[in-house]
């Protein structure tokens, strides 16, 4: 399993030879509005930062396997349980618990 922010941008899948890509995506706006509350950023820094990635569509395209995170923090819990089941149903080597 491998967290990369950059993913797309450095052709994550590829590079890393990865079976399977998840994504948690969220509207820019409440992007920018969560980063701007918990991490204390302001618009134009968030802003910026999404300008230098890759497009929620772009991600989105990239994707295995999608979470919308615009709910609850219950609601994301719930989903991450959804994905983690989706993940322990792949194929060969890609699903946790198996080795090479």
């Amino acid at each position: 399993m491998l967290d990369s922010p950059l993913l797309v941008e450095t052709d994550g899948r590829r590079r890393y030879g990865l079976d399977a890509v998840l994504v948690v995506d969220a509207p820019d706006e409440l992007v920018v509005e969560r980063l701007v509350r918990r991490r204390a950023m302001s618009v134009d820094e968030v802003r910026a930062r999404l300008a230098a990635q890759a497009t929620r569509g772009e991600r989105v395209r990239a994707a295995d396997y999608v979470i919308v995170n615009i709910g609850t923090l219950d609601e994301l819990v719930a989903m991450a349980e959804e994905a983690w089941r989706w993940i322990a149903r792949l194929p060969g080597d890609a699903a946790p618990g198996r080795s090479p």
